[in-house]
């Protein structure tokens, strides 16, 4: 089960300039973990979710995290399109 969060400096700053709230992102990972999508990119893992104003995000993140299975490595945050998640 995860249980911590690591966020690096760019996710950060990317929730930040984009109002994403952290607890909702911290949970679209804990809820969506086992229909996660494997990430052609840097970071591991990707999974989409909704924010309670209703916009739809992609969060990619690391897991485990230096074989800690109930860490995360959140590495970046952006809005998307929405694609009918609600």
């Amino acid at each position: 089960m995860i249980e911590r969060f690591y966020w690096t400096d760019h996710a950060g700053r990317r929730a930040w300039e984009r109002k994403f709230d952290r607890f909702e992102v911290e949970m679209t990972i804990r809820l969506g973990h086992d229909g996660r999508i494997r990430n052609d990119g840097r970071a591991d893992w990707r999974v989409s979710g909704e924010c309670f104003d209703g916009r739809v995000f992609e969060v990619v993140y690391d897991h485990p995290v230096e074989d800690d299975a109930e860490r995360v490595r959140i590495v970046s945050i952006w809005e998307m399109e929405d694609r009918g998640l609600s």
